[in-house]
């Protein structure tokens, strides 16, 4: 049984908790241990001349199987959540694939093209790319963005021939512009923190590739529904920001999960994917919706030590895809 999440009262605040998931005093636990130090780097052949980069680690012992995680927005391999993921499933018997999204991990030279959230189809290829090196179906484990992708490859499986057979979404974002509108009413501290990475990630795309682009003007551009409306009017094949949207909005979708067994884990006090985007999401027996309520934006900080709880659900998770919350 997956326990409940409950925090200290000072823990609680889904500010703090959000805020902790990439706490960098959290890296020092991990960045010695054999899931990070095992890993070797491999650049993807993920079809249409495309190259992701992903962090594979050596198999354990006993390996029980292979899991993907894929990070969040501007999120990369070494993000502090994943890699604590990655510690305890590593832990747990799996053997563990890091990968970095297009533009993601330092990668920005290694495709002329844009990252974008439509961009499912190379994702898919690395999933082939990696299951042929590792050999056997995979997981796919995915925080927030990734989440949605996460999903979206649950869903895909059957069409795109994926050798996938579970797929886990942590607070997923299912509604892009509901995450959008929350992200711009989000506080300070949560939107600089995005936005510097986000600025930050244009000026390593534009000094990968001076002649391909000029983000001057793109940069001085404030609130992320008006960033992505620029952005998807000159970065995406989609003609606005509507059509952009609905490339990866799930949140409709009643036959989530029909395909792959699918469970979806989130906050409901998250501040960067509200709980109301999921109302939608039909109880389907190949999906479970594991919501706490408390855990902020993939935090789900338990105590001191900054253990999270996250950590230990998708152990659980992963071990039993028949599993029930205890709630």
């Amino acid at each position: 049984m997956i326990p409940d999440f409950r925090p200290a009262p000072w823990l609680r605040a889904p500010l703090l908790q959000t805020a902790l998931a990439s706490f960098r005093l959290r890296r020092r636990r991990i960045r010695r241990h054999p899931v990070v130090t095992s890993a070797e780097r491999q650049v993807l052949d993920c079809g249409d001349g495309v190259r992701l980069v992903a962090w594979i680690s050596a198999p354990p012992s006993d390996c029980r199987g292979r899991v993907v995680l894929l990070h969040g927005w501007e999120g990369c391999h070494d993000s502090v959540y994943l890699m604590s993921a990655a510690r305890a499933l590593f832990d747990a018997g799996w053997q563990v694939t890091r990968l970095n999204l297009r533009d993601h991990g330092y990668t920005h030279d290694l495709n002329p093209e844009m990252f974008h959230s439509g961009r499912l189809d190379e994702v898919c290829g690395a999933l082939k790319a990696i299951a042929a090196m590792v050999g056997g179906d995979l997981r796919v484990v995915g925080f927030s963005l990734g989440g949605n992708f996460a999903l979206r490859l649950g869903e895909a499986r059957t069409e795109k021939d994926l050798p996938v057979s579970q797929c886990i979404a942590v607070c997923p974002a299912i509604a892009p512009r509901a995450t959008l509108e929350a992200l711009d009413h989000c506080p300070k501290p949560i939107r600089r923190y995005f936005e510097r990475k986000w600025r930050r990630s244009l000026h390593a795309k534009q000094a990968a590739w001076p002649d391909h682009y000029d983000f001057s003007e793109l940069r001085q551009l404030s609130g992320f529904v008006t960033i992505t409306e620029r952005f998807s009017h000159e970065h995406t094949p989609y003609p606005g920001l509507d059509d952009y949207l609905a490339s990866h909005d799930i949140s409709r979708n009643a036959d989530l999960g029909t395909v792959t067994p699918t469970t979806v884990i989130t906050a409901k006090d998250d501040p960067v994917v509200p709980w109301s985007a999921f109302e939608h999401i039909r109880r389907s027996p190949s999906i479970r919706l594991i919501a706490t309520e408390h855990g902020g934006h993939c935090g789900f900080i338990e105590n001191l030590r900054m253990d999270s709880w996250i950590d230990h659900c998708l152990t659980v998770c992963l071990a039993d895809e028949g599993i029930q919350p205890s709630n």
